[in-house]
């Protein structure tokens, strides 16, 4: 009751403050749900980690976590009072028929509870790579953010995500994984109906705004059709009377690309909170441009905070819209320069500098300074390195053998990358079609021509934001290109077409969210509580020694061996060879010298001062290797022979 009385109060109160915030920022004209409503759910959320992260330098996380919700309390209910006295309204009729309002209200709860639900029966990545043991020492304490595999240098990783899982488990001590679970349903709601809001600016055709907001999150490549081959094989193995070891195999060859493609079916919580960010800064820009000469700058002062934010999220993003903000004023000044100079182009011309150059210049500093990857850059024991790709055609991309522009490669893209060119010519005139266009091109080629040589991989989160981008431009072009023909016979022919074109992009997004749900409840792994996938379960003598761990030590307090899952369950650093980032190689050297020796001088080099002893422990015969060369002293024990636990401080 306690923890749901809590939730509901954080939730009360970031909500109010995004709609205090969109009320101030937001033209008094755009009242509409469909805008108001996600605007208030990414500023309300999104505001709480900015604020968060900035007050936190000055006061301890844990403090501040109750600080920044007090603050907005406060700053919503005051705000709330002034709209009413003014009889602000946040809410207005909007422009959608009754059935087309209860349409898209109905596929925005679809596409919430499917993407929620695949999150709430895996953990992905959450688990053992970054993101629980990251929330959990956030939560006990870590910020600014270290590397807990590397508490010597700040953390280069967009931690984003995690500060807020980590504010929703200390405040209202939810499990760290249902608070990823939440955080995926809420945002992938948010970024459908900025999709739909951002379409909408562009064309007045719900259908056509609808589409591309539904491919915008779907949309992706031609992965699925392998299901066709793998049908055959298993049916040739059913004839003959065995269904073989992996009788469905071919499901899961159809439901995942080998380059991330839709937002619907990606676990990466950077890209599901980010996206609806960088939509809503989109749209800002775009109003902020068309705005009358006395309502653009508010909109502009927003979309340039929440742009320099959307670096803390994703910061490959942030850099490819930077590079499409620079495009657009070298597009926009050609085009002036070649029709003779006339004064309504020249007006125009302006007004895109002015916004473009006040949300750059708003946005910046803060990008740079917030924390996360780009503030990391010039850490002295930063490993960003990158370089050109020499042998474009035959050199696979990234760290995958998947050769440019052969059929493996279209199988991942498909058709929202083979119709991003139709389209962009049917909006040849439309400034805003060619922003997203830029950034889309952008981040596509980006990944082709630059190799990140500490993690080629990482590289690879770029086509997971041209690919929604190109989906939700083929899905514009659709729609419009079918609504152009008038005669029934042409219209049937085109909407036929119009229909195979979206089932066949939407399949393999469909797939994986089918295989992630299906998988799961056929064939559970871990442990699970009411269809939950959860972490491991503790044993009991490890639970207790946790326990006395985390009331006798402090956060300063080094331990080894390293261990996602202690740092995961405890919070506290273990030095080793991976984690968020890049590791240095210096700290594997010298984990692997501590394993090796033993030796008083080795853990002093990892900072170590304290020894979690169990079965698990790196070091075979500890006791008699290691211990008497240690001045070691014994602070806990439990159990017996080779169960026993132990925690040592080293002097």
């Amino acid at each position: 009751m306690f923890t749901l009385l809590i939730l509901s109060l954080f939730f009360a109160a970031t909500l109010a403050f995004g709609c205090v915030v969109a009320a101030v920022f937001l033209p008094s004209s755009e009242r509409r749900w469909y805008v108001v409503a996600p605007i208030v759910l990414i500023i309300g959320l999104n505001g709480y980690v900015m604020i968060l992260n900035l007050v936190a330098y000055l006061v301890p996380v844990q403090r501040a976590f109750w600080v920044v919700l007090t603050g907005m309390s406060l700053a919503a209910a005051a705000g709330l009072m002034a709209m009413r006295r003014r009889k602000t309204s946040l809410i207005a009729p909007d422009d959608l028929k009754p059935r087309q309002r209860q349409f898209l209200v109905f596929t925005t709860f679809v596409v919430m509870l499917l993407a929620g639900f695949v999150s709430y029966l895996t953990l992905g990545d959450d688990l053992y790579l970054v993101n629980m043991p990251l929330a959990s020492t956030i939560s006990e304490g870590n910020f600014p953010v270290l590397d807990p595999s590397d508490p010597s240098f700040r953390v280069a990783y967009h931690y984003g995500p995690d500060l807020l899982i980590a504010a929703l488990h200390r405040t209202a001590h939810i499990p760290l994984w249902l608070g990823y679970d939440i955080q995926t349903f809420l945002f992938i709601g948010a970024a459908f109906l900025m999709a739909f809001a951002l379409a909408r600016s562009v064309v007045l055709r719900f259908r056509s705004a609808f589409l591309a907001a539904l491919l915008m999150l779907y949309g992706s490549g031609l992965v699925w059709m392998k299901g066709f081959h793998g049908i055959a094989v298993f049916w040739q193995k059913l004839s003959g009377g065995s269904a073989g070891p992996a009788p469905w195999k071919f499901f899961a060859d159809m439901a995942f690309p080998n380059f991330d493609s839709s937002i619907a079916a990606t676990t990466s919580h950077t890209v599901i909170m980010g996206m609806p960010i960088v939509l809503l800064v989109l749209y800002l820009y775009n109003q902020a441009i068309d705005a009358e000469r006395d309502a653009w700058l508010r909109p502009t002062l927003l979309a340039g905070v929440l742009y320099g934010y959307t670096a803390f999220i994703v910061e490959t993003h942030f850099i490819v819209m930077f590079a499409a903000f620079i495009g657009m004023l070298f597009l926009e000044g050609t085009r002036y320069l070649w029709s003779g100079r006339p004064a309504a182009r020249r007006d125009q011309l302006l007004r895109l500098a002015g916004v473009t150059g006040i949300v750059i210049v708003v946005a910046l500093p803060l990008a740079f300074l917030q924390g996360g990857i780009l503030t990391t850059v010039s850490d002295p024991g930063a490993t960003h390195r990158f370089e050109l790709v020499k042998h474009f055609w035959s050199q696979g991309i990234t760290d995958k053998q998947v050769l440019p522009f052969r059929w493996a490669f279209f199988q991942d893209f498909g058709l929202p990358l083979i119709l991003f060119l139709p389209a962009l010519y049917f909006f040849r005139n439309d400034r805003r079609v060619q922003f997203i266009a830029l950034i889309a091109l952008g981040a596509f080629l980006v990944p082709l021509l630059i190799r990140y040589t500490p993690s080629p991989r990482e590289m690879e989160r770029l086509f997971g934001f041209a690919t929604p981008l190109f989906a939700f431009l083929a899905g514009l072009f659709l729609s419009e290109v079918a609504a152009a023909f008038t005669f029934n016979r042409q219209r049937k022919i085109i909407s036929f077409a119009l229909l195979l074109s979206v089932f066949a992009m939407v399949g393999t997004a469909l797939a994986a969210q089918a295989f992630g749900i299906a998988y799961k409840l056929v064939r559970p792994q871990g442990r699970h509580y009411m269809l939950a996938a959860v972490p491991p379960e503790v044993p009991a003598i490890d639970q207790k020694a946790y326990v006395w761990i985390r009331e006798h030590t402090i956060l300063q307090d080094w331990f080894f061996p390293y261990s996602q899952d202690f740092i995961r369950e405890v919070g506290r650093f273990t030095p080793g060879p991976y984690f968020p980032g890049v590791t240095r190689p210096s700290v594997i050297t010298d984990y692997e010298e501590a394993v090796r020796s033993c030796s008083r001088e080795s853990f002093a080099k990892l900072g170590v001062t304290y020894l979690y002893v169990s079965p698990r422990f790196p070091i075979a015969d500890f006791k008699i290797r290691c211990l008497p060369n240690l001045h070691a002293t014994p602070l806990y024990q439990d159990g017996v022979g080779p169960e026993m636990r132990s925690v040592y401080r080293l002097e």
